[in-house]
């Protein structure tokens, strides 16, 4: 992916977000300029924000998925900084991802980290770094 607003004519991002887009399959989204940030947690319901701007985004990741997603070897708090910087990649800036197995965006984020982590890495990359060219 590369950055830009000149591909597709996109408006300007929001405070705290970059747009990015392939150059093989168009496909655009966003990434964080200024890191995603857990603000607090209640229960299974992560609440995080990526910009000094009051948007955020809820994740709900039942103790099942959370048990599933340890093959990962990220603690609950890189989990959920994957998840958000994923559902950012997919164009979602606000609003709720559910993480139930039952849920589209369960598998779809299994796809993502599949993709990003290896299973000899333990450390994630780090969320400020932008997508590269595939």
């Amino acid at each position: 992916m590369t950055e830009g607003t000149t591909r597709r004519r996109l408006s300007p991002p929001p405070s705290g977000l970059t747009w990015v887009y392939c150059l093989t399959c168009d496909h655009h989204g966003a990434v964080s300029t200024e890191g995603i940030h857990l603000v607090f947690r209640t229960g299974n319901r992560f609440y995080c924000t990526y910009s000094s701007a009051p948007v955020s985004i809820e994740l709900i990741v039942p103790p099942a998925s959370r048990a599933e997603f340890s093959r990962y070897a990220l603690s609950d708090t890189q989990l959920v900084q994957q998840a958000v910087a994923w559902a950012l990649l997919t164009g979602k800036q606000q609003g709720t991802v559910h993480l139930e197995p039952e849920h589209q965006d369960y598998a779809a984020l299994h796809r993502y980290l599949t993709d990003q982590l290896s299973p000899m890495n333990t450390s994630p990359p780090t969320f400020t770094d932008k997508p590269t060219t595939r």
